[in-house]
């Protein structure tokens, strides 16, 4: 259970840290809207969320295990998630669009216009 949580953590992280490059924000958002790019605002927003949750998951992997096994397990972890980050990103867009749109930050940093529609389907 504790490992899921781990992955969770890393994956959530790595989400946010894909999203905040421009180029892969741009490619996100061109098919909703006039894409635009992110501000400095919602780089360092997105920026501070994933290093949050990459140090939670280091935190509960050295509690869970200590340092020495906890650490090793943290980076087999974060490998994997950064490797279906990336995966899902090359070759499963639509996907990728999903789970930022639901589960991240993706309907925070979406225009107005963009904001409602979400908001309806949602109800």
């Amino acid at each position: 259970m504790m490992i899921a949580l781990l992955f969770l953590l890393s994956f959530y992280g790595f989400l946010h840290f894909a999203m905040s490059v421009k180029k892969h924000h741009m490619d996100i958002y061109k098919g909703w809207y006039q894409a635009k790019p992110l501000s400095q605002r919602e780089y360092w927003i997105m920026q501070a969320i994933a290093w949050l949750a990459m140090t939670a998951s280091f935190y509960c992997a050295v509690v869970i295990w200590g340092i020495g096994i906890g650490s090793m397990a943290w980076l087999m972890l974060i490998t994997v998630s950064a490797l279906l980050v990336v995966a899902l990103f090359s070759y499963r867009l639509q996907w990728f669009k999903w789970l930022w749109r639901y589960t991240c930050l993706g309907h925070k940093f979406a225009p107005p216009e963009l904001k409602s529609s979400i908001d309806h389907r949602s109800r």
